[in-house]
C-alpha cells in the first residue's frame, strides 16, 4: 500500500472512529489526518467545524475527546490491516471555518477572518488514556476555579495572548458582565478576530448593554463593513435603546 493510500484509509478510520461518538443529530466535523512520521505511529489531526453547518459550540471536548480509553480501542479496530506500527501519540489542531453557526442565544451567524480561526492542542497519548467511567470527581465549582486560577496565570505571564484572555472569559461562563472585561483584553491582542468580537456582542446583548452593542458593532464594521450579522445586531440594539 502506497504512502497516499495507507494515509487516505487512516483518514476515514479516524473519522469513521471520530463521529462514532458523536451525539444523535449533531453535524459532521471535518477530519483532516497526516502521517507524523513513516511508521504510521503517530498522526497530525486536524478537526474542522464546517461553514454552514450549526453546532452547539466550538469547544472541542464537547464534541469528542481523545483522552479516553474507549477511543483508542475503536480506532485500533477500524485501522487494522493498514500495515502501521501501534498508534502512540494524535497531535491536533481545531479550525472554525468562516461562516460556521453557533446555537447561541441569538442563533447567529459569525463569519470569522479571511484565514480561519484556529487553536492547537497538546498532544494526546494512549498511554495517558483514561479507562471508560473514569471521570473528574471535582465539583464544578472547583473545576471552574481551577480553571479561573490557570487562565490568570497564563494572562499574568502572557498579557499578549489573547487565547488566554479567552480562556479567562470562559472560567465566567454565564456571568455575561464579568467575560467582558477578558474579552476586551482579547480584542486589543487581536483586534481584527471577528469571533472574540462577536462573543463581546454577545456578552454585551445578553446584559441588556443595548448602546454598548451599538458601539461595539460600529467597531467591527469599521474593519469589516460587509459583515451582515452586526448590521443585524446593531439594529436590533438601536431598537431597544
Amino acid at each position: 500500500m502506497s504512502t497516499a493510500s495507507r494515509q487516505e484509509h487512516i483518514e476515514r478510520a479516524f473519522s469513521t472512529t471520530l463521529h462514532s461518538f458523536r451525539r444523535p443529530g449533531t453535524a459532521r466535523l471535518g477530519v483532516t489526518v497526516g502521517l507524523a512520521n513513516d511508521l504510521g505511529n503517530e498522526l497530525d489531526v486536524t478537526i474542522t467545524f464546517l461553514a454552514g453547518q450549526r453546532y452547539c459550540c466550538f469547544e472541542h471536548g464537547c464534541h469528542y475527546d481523545f483522552g479516553r480509553a474507549r477511543f483508542w480501542r475503536r480506532l485500533r479496530e477500524e485501522m487494522a490491516g493498514l500495515n502501521c506500527q501501534p498508534l502512540e501519540i494524535i497531535r491536533h489542531r481545531v479550525n472554525v471555518e468562516s461562516g460556521v453557526l453557533q446555537e447561541d442565544s441569538t442563533q447567529a451567524m459569525y463569519p470569522l477572518e479571511s484565514t480561519p480561526w484556529c487553536y492547537a492542542l497538546e498532544a494526546t497519548r494512549e498511554a495517558h488514556a483514561k479507562p471508560t467511567g473514569v471521570y473528574d470527581t471535582r465539583t464544578i465549582e472547583d473545576r471552574v476555579s481551577a480553571q479561573l486560577r490557570d487562565a490568570e496565570e497564563r494572562t499574568r505571564s502572557k498579557p499578549d495572548d489573547s487565547h488566554g484572555w479567552l480562556l479567562l472569559a470562559g472560567a465566567f461562563i454565564g456571568d455575561w458582565k464579568q467575560q467582558q472585561r477578558p474579552l476586551r483584553e482579547a480584542i486589543r491582542s487581536c483586534p481584527s478576530d471577528m469571533f472574540l468580537r462577536g462573543n463581546l456582542v454577545q456578552c454585551l446583548g445578553l446584559s441588556g448593554q443595548h448602546a454598548d452593542v451599538v458601539v461595539a458593532c460600529d467597531a467591527i464594521l469599521q474593519i469589516q463593513p460587509d459583515l451582515e450579522w452586526a448590521h443585524a445586531l446593531r439594529i436590533a440594539a438601536q431598537s431597544r435603546m
